[in-house]
């Protein structure tokens, strides 16, 4: 009793004069709603409340209140009403109090009265029989928060609500008055007063936490305004250590110290039963806006914010709180945690968020019962059967930490028993209990409506099954590799890469694949082929790297770099590489990125495996001359960690010197370590400590080639002893010169030669000159020598002192060598041979030279072998080069004789093999049957047969392509017989040195050689693959720097080279056209699009330029048959028409669509409109497929006016492109101003020719008229919306050429009808011939669809890349004439059918080639 005596004596001695507060007041203040205070100003003037003692009165009254409730249950009010304190006058007081305070929100005094008031008020509201005396309003509560957000403003930003901080000023900038300023700077309140509001914000919760595990609030207003004020206040105060659980009881709640362990406290009781709403209302407004990340404010962060620190504490903390709740182990918490985890679905699609929000996911499923997490999984199902994508891109984000996260192997329990209505009836019970004169009443309602529950629907169905737990996600990720969403392929492809690495799921994900794949059907393609088919989870991976979009082939890579330490077969290697291999040359930057590093962590695995290695090396280091920089930097990168960092360590691996062996054995890679090396010194990441290592290992026999390589290179870039190499070149033994260590060693006596004694380079000057005195160098080290002994004699630059010297020299080495090999020829000096002795003057005139007597030859003709007349003619060039007036008439024509000796000699040697399985290729013309001359001379000449073999002759076409390089008459006498071998010379290696020569003399001499272009064409048909390479370089270096014209037949061979049967061929042609040729020349193919359909079906058109009809009638008059018959087109004919109507495709894919609708107009009028007026008559074969390939044309994919029917697929697609930035206003007003143009364009000029056109065939009842109607089915399905514009002036027209085409596919869905029904019979009569095992049916799912689609020959699975290939061996259109095989040839009736099996591998990939661009080469192409 002594808290009851307590608190009345409270009121008796300071409350008894609300007594006097008047009734009317009373009442007007409860009828208002606690809303109108207006009027009620005055009575609160002659209250208690202007007593400057009422504040601590109210605080007197709080404490009694609060001592009350701990100690009693006891009514109170009658005891209230007895002393002279109504219960309701005494909230009157407290709404009173409140709003005096709300009036002038800045003064702290007034605000603690206010807090106080509300404290009290809400403690009265919580004795015992409130509800009774009506003292609780939703109203006045509402009232209660409002002061308690003007407190938390005062807190947080120091300024009440209604002050300015910052004036908001539009339009010019005003000043702002120093008055002013000084009232806006009173505005804020000092830091004392900041935490005297703090302490009133503490007292003010103190108050609602009894407030509400005392009343039961069953207004959602209430929960809302309750639940945002403990949120912001927990936004605002969350230090570390904050306490999330419940609180039993009011003394602990007080002991709390911070601000946010009293609001984690109240939302506790706020989540009470008692409350219905607060559960949902505080997971709503509290709990998910933290899980998800969201803004203080519960929005989404703009997306150049990032998600910061803070926020992730506070998901920590309300994961803290949910785990405190998950501990009461009750099933309506499991419940709402799940619903929480339902609703994290609506998560924002952006990166940061999606990473956030699944890790919150993962952690809300592990504080719930395992049979949630099965249930979860159906919903996952559910989800990703949404149509928006945002949802299963969050899901795609999920499955593989779920996937990881949890175990569901055992059995499955079901679906989860919805307790909503067990809940309901426990409440409804609990409530009949506490109220049992109500229960009666109610009783026979109640059993009324259980009744009406329990009786059966008529219709009820059954549930769907349910998904598997364990196969379930990852049936449910790998269908997501196959989304729409190019982000969604690509997260859900880099997911699946990660779970490769467990062996468990990777067992897992292939099972499912393979249950999805027709394995039978993969075992008999393999012994079809007799190619080894992938697996169906690389062959899923193999195909990603296919993908359209960058995102999903770059992720695609990482996933393939997964899966390689798993697969074991060579086979399966093959193909991962070359996978890899292919994706560095890729158009993306950063798919190229992506492979050069997973083919480096793919080496670092297997660093011993030759196969990884060589494809290491092919495919990364051509990256070093990429074009953007960023990969250059990067694969610099990844050559200092593979090589140079190795070498650097203390016991380098053996590895490493593998891979410098192979560096060192070929030349492009060669090349390719010494960029990388001068790009780590510009990055400042070579070290210089990479010298005094190579040195190391200088001395090593087996590793002086990679060792001296690296020198070599290393000494144009850091100082190196000139000692070291000089000592080293006197010790080197005949083995070691035919290698290039000798270039290397020279190589670095070359950039430290200087530092040598006088007496060693004396020495080394003397041992040069002896050696190449004696001609005891290799060719290949020549050059090297050469210029080492040109700067030992200070012959090298134009201010050299040595340079007559060095020319004396030349002179006498020069006149050596013709001694010697006049003497092995003819067997007699020089000086008797019956022609002059003149200097060849580089003005092509000659000088005759001052009568001295030659010295006697060093070596004799019996002495001479092929390596030495090699070395010979190696070193003449060399002269040639530094010292032009070295070289004489004479021996310029002893040149002559030993490179047209192979007509007299080439009986003595083997016919090389020439034979290549290709249509374009142009055969060698045949040797001819030695003359009598010609064998007199052989017998007379013996010598002459042994030194002039195959290398002798490639030898000597260098050396006279330097000689005439300086000697502009002899060019022209020998510029004809090079053209000339070029076609008929049987060795290769001298048809490829032929061909780079004259690319050199075209340079210094085009006129002259540009008459011969024709011919260089001609080798793109050459029998070597080195010499197609070799000219597809040439070519395009001379187009781009405009020596040549892309015209005529070298238009034609280049273009037709594309269907060449070697794929890197098909490759780097590709690229050379596509990135090199054409960004120079944008309307190369345009120009020339008509004319290659002429050419390519044997057809001399008009629009031959008279440079070439007169090149034309020249090469006839000559009679050179062989020429003219090789200038023809080898594409011709009907057995060769998919091969034409790639390269078609292949030039209208580099077209835009104004050039598209130029190329239309002129094939209407050049072709359709001559044949319908009879000026060309279609019945020649020629025509009539110039015809066909005119109508196919106009029906294939690329010939199609995207720009004109975009807005058509704009509306057809589900989602927009996610890698298109959408048009600026002013290109969409241009783009439509073009399209419609196009679509007058094409109404005036293209339907006018075409029913022209028809009108004709029809009238001859030729079967070409089927092709007229694919063409207008094409021409009307695009342009649907306008056709009744075409016809406007033709309604019959129109009305017959729809009748036309409704019949003409009405026949063609026939047919196709009856084609499917005869495979169907046929695949039944097989399926009875055949004994397969058909116990196990592949199931019918999405991934198996996939799978299904899949399962075709990888060349043309190859053949669909995600860019549009111009080659992709695609199901044959309807545009297309006929299939060879099909019965219903409509031509079958006068052409005979020839099988033709084309190549699959002539599809050329959409990748451009960086591999041997010749704009990234350094110097011309190389001499064989």
């Amino acid at each position: 009793m002594e808290p009851v005596k307590s608190l009345i004596s409270v009121l008796a001695t300071h409350f008894l004069s609300v007594g006097d507060i008047p009734d009317d007041v009373v009442d007007k203040a409860f009828e208002s709603l606690f809303g109108d205070y207006s009027d009620l100003g005055d009575a609160a003037e002659s209250t208690m409340i202007t007593n400057l003692e009422f504040t601590d009165q109210l605080e007197s009254l709080t404490n009694a209140l609060e001592t009350f409730l701990l100690a009693s249950t006891e009514p109170i009010f009658d005891r209230m009403s007895e002393e002279g304190v109504p219960a309701k006058k005494l909230v009157t007081l407290a709404w009173m109090a409140m709003e005096e305070s709300l009036k002038n929100p800045a003064d702290i005094a007034g605000l603690r009265k206010g807090v106080q008031a509300a404290r009290m008020y809400t403690l009265l509201c919580c004795l015992p029989g409130a509800g009774a005396f009506e003292i609780y309003s939703k109203f006045l509560y509402l009232r209660v928060t409002e002061l308690a957000r003007h407190i938390y403003r005062l807190v947080v930003f120091k300024q009440p609500i209604g002050s300015i901080a910052t004036p908001q000023i539009t339009g010019r900038k005003k000043k702002i008055s120093s008055a002013k300023k000084k009232s806006l700077s009173r505005s804020e309140i000092s830091p004392k007063e900041q935490e005297a509001c703090r302490q009133l914000l503490r007292h003010f919760l103190d108050g609602v936490f009894s407030f509400v595990g005392h009343v039961s609030l069953f207004d959602k207003d209430v929960i809302v305004a309750t639940a945002l004020l403990l949120r912001d206040i927990i936004l605002f105060d969350l230090p570390t250590g904050t306490k999330t659980g419940p609180v039993d009881s009011f003394p602990d709640f007080l002991a709390l110290p911070t601000l946010g362990d009293k609001c984690f406290g109240i939302l506790h009781r706020l989540m009470d039963d008692r409350h219905p709403e607060g559960r949902k209302e505080v997971m709503g407004r509290v709990l998910l806006p933290r899980i998800m990340c969201y803004g203080t404010a519960d929005e989404v962060l703009p997306s150049t914010s990032i998600i910061s620190s803070q926020m992730i504490r506070h998901r920590d903390a309300i994961m803290a709180f949910l785990t405190a709740r998950a501990e009461m182990d009750s099933p309506k918490e499991s419940r709402m945690i799940y619903q929480l985890v339902q609703n994290t679905f609506r998560c924002p699609d952006r990166s940061d968020y999606k990473a956030r929000v699944s890790e919150g996911v993962i952690s809300l499923l592990r504080l719930i019962p395992t049979p949630f997490h099965y249930q979860f999984v159906q919903f996952m199902d559910i989800v990703y059967s949404q149509p928006m994508g945002s949802m299963r891109s969050f899901l795609v984000e999920v499955l593989p930490q779920f996937i990881n996260s949890f175990d569901l192997s055992g059995a499955d329990p079901g679906p989860i028993a919805n307790t909503n209505d067990t809940i309901e009836e426990d409440e409804s019970e609990a409530e009949n209990s506490d109220h049992p004169e109500d229960s009666d009443d109610e009783e026979e309602e109640i059993n009324r409506s259980s009744q009406r529950k329990r009786q059966p629907n008529k219709r009820q169905e059954s549930p769907p099954p349910r998904m598997d737990a364990v196969r379930g996600p990852v049936d449910i990720l790998l269908e997501a590799m196959y989304d729409k969403s190019s982000s969604i392929r690509a997260r859900a492809v880099l997911h699946l890469g990660d779970l490769l690495r467990d062996a468990q799921k990777l067992e897992l994900i292939q099972k499912i694949c393979a249950d999805n794949s027709d394995l039978e059907e993969h075992r008999r393609k393999e012994a079809r082929t007799g190619q080894k088919y992938p697996s169906p989870l690389l062959l899923i991976l193999l195909h990603k790297c296919d993908d359209e979009k960058v995102a999903v082939r770059k992720s695609a890579l990482v996933a393939l770099g997964h899966l390689f330490p798993s697969i074991e077969d060579p086979d399966l290697i093959k193909f991962m590489l070359n996978e890899m291999a292919d994706s560095t040359r890729d158009m993306a930057i950063s798919v190229r990125k992506q492979a050069a590093e997973t083919l480096s962590e793919v080496y670092k695995l297997n660093p011993g495996s030759e196969v990884i290695r060589t494809t290491w090396l092919e495919s990364v280091m051509p990256l070093l001359i990429d074009r953007e920089q960023s990969v250059q930097q990067m694969a610099s990168k990844i050559v200092m960690d593979t090589i140079f960092a190795e070498l650097t360590s203390t016991s380098p691996n053996e590895f490493v010197w593998m891979v410098l062996s192979d560096i060192e054995a070929d030349f492009n890679l060669r090349r390719l370590l010494y960029r990388a090396m001068r790009a780590l010194l510009d990055q400042g990441l070579l070290p210089k400590s990479l010298v005094k290592s190579m040195l190391c290992f200088a001395e090593d026999p087996s590793k002086s080639r990679p060792v001296w390589l690296v020198l070599s290179f290393l000494a144009k870039i850091f100082p190196i002893e000139a000692k070291v190499a000089f000592e080293y070149w006197l010790t080197l033994d005949q083995e070691m010169h035919k290698t290039l260590v000798p270039t290397y060693v020279i190589n670095v006596l070359v950039e430290s030669c200087t530092k040598l004694k006088q007496h060693d380079r004396d020495t080394l000057m003397q041992d040069l000159k002896a050696r190449i005195v004696r001609f005891d160098i290799k060719a290949h080290n020549i050059p090297a020598v050469f210029y080492l002994y040109a700067k030992l004699n200070d012959a090298i630059g134009e201010e050299a002192k040595g340079h007559k010297n060095f020319l004396q020299f030349c002179k006498r080495l020069v006149t050596m060598v013709s001694h010697a090999v006049c003497e092995a020829v003819y067997g007699r000096p020089l000086s008797e041979l019956p022609f002059g002795g003149e200097v060849l003057s580089s003005q092509g005139v000659s000088q005759p030279t001052a009568p001295a007597s030659a010295p006697a030859p060093t070596i004799l003709p019996e002495d001479l072998n092929e390596e030495t007349v090699v070395s010979m003619l190696q070193i003449v060039g060399e002269c040639v080069q530094y010292e032009p007036k070295s070289c004489t008439d004479k021996l310029a024509k002893v040149f002559k004789y030993i490179f047209a000796s192979e007509y007299a000699f080439s009986e003595n040697e083997e016919p090389v093999s020439n034979v290549r399985a290709n249509m374009v290729m142009s055969p060698v013309r045949p040797s001819q049957p030695q003359s009598q001359a010609a064998q007199v001379f052989l017998r007379e000449h013996r010598q002459l047969g042994t030194l002039t073999t195959r290398r002798v002759r490639a030898a000597c076409a260098v050396a006279l392509c330097r000689i005439c390089l300086q000697n502009e008459k002899l060019a022209k006498e020998v510029i004809p017989v090079f053209a000339r071998e070029l076609r008929n010379n049987r060795d290769h290696i001298v048809r490829n040195n032929l061909i780079v020569g004259i690319a050199d003399l075209c340079v210094r001499y085009t006129l002259m050689v540009d008459r011969y272009s024709t011919v260089m064409a001609l080798c793109l048909t050459d029998a070597s693959v080195f010499v197609r390479q070799q000219t597809i370089t040439l070519l395009t270096i001379l187009i781009k720097e405009q020596y040549l014209k892309c015209e005529g037949q070298i238009l034609y061979k280049l273009i037709g080279a594309l269907i060449d049967d070697n794929k890197s061929i098909r490759d780097y042609l590709n690229f050379c056209l596509v990135e090199v040729l054409l960004v120079q020349f944008p309307e190369m193919f345009f120009h020339h699009f008509v004319q290659c359909v002429f050419y390519f079906n044997g057809i001399d058109n008009r629009h031959m330029t008279s440079e070439e009809r007169e090149l034309h009638e020249l090469e006839k008059k000559k009679d050179k048959a062989y020429v003219h018959e090789h200038m023809k087109s080898n594409l011709q004919g009907h057995e060769n028409f998919v091969r034409r109507m790639r390269l078609y495709r292949f030039m209208l894919g580099a077209m835009n669509d104004v050039q598209r609708f130029a190329v239309w107009a002129r094939l209407i009028i050049e072709v359709a409109q001559p044949i319908s007026d009879g000026i060309m008559d279609y019945k020649k074969k020629a025509i009539e497929s110039v015809l066909i390939d005119t109508l196919n044309v106009m029906c294939c994919e690329q010939f199609r006016m995207h720009s004109v029917i975009q807005k058509k697929q704009m509306d057809n697609d589900l989602e927009p492109q996610d890698d298109e930035a959408p048009p600026t206003q002013k290109e969409a007003r241009f783009s439509a101003e073009k399209a419609r143009c196009l679509r007058m364009g094409i109404g005036e000029m293209i339907i006018p020719g075409m029913l022209s056109l028809r009108g004709f065939l029809t009238e001859k009842r030729s079967p070409i008229l089927k092709l007229v109607m694919n063409a207008f089915m094409v021409l009307v399905g695009d342009y649907e919306e306008q056709v009744d514009t075409f016809f406007a002036n033709d309604r019959q027209v129109k009305a017959e050429l729809l009748f036309d085409i409704r019949c003409a596919k009405e026949n063609e869905q026939k047919q196709k009808q009856e084609q499917e029904m005869t495979e169907a019979v046929e695949n039944m009569n097989v399926t009875r011939a055949t004994s397969v095992d058909r116990s196990r049916e592949v199931p019918s799912t999405p991934l198996a669809s996939h799978l299904r689609a899949m399962s075709e020959d990888l060349s043309a699975r190859r053949a669909r890349k995600r860019k549009s290939s111009l080659f992709s061996r695609a199901e044959m259109e309807k545009s297309t004439i006929y299939a060879e095989d099909d019965d219903e040839n409509p031509l079958a009736e006068y052409t005979n059918r020839t099988q033709h099996d084309d190549d699959p591998d002539s599809d050329i990939p959409s990748r451009a080639s960086i591999l041997t661009s010749p704009t990234s080469f350094s110097g011309r192409s190389s001499y064989l």
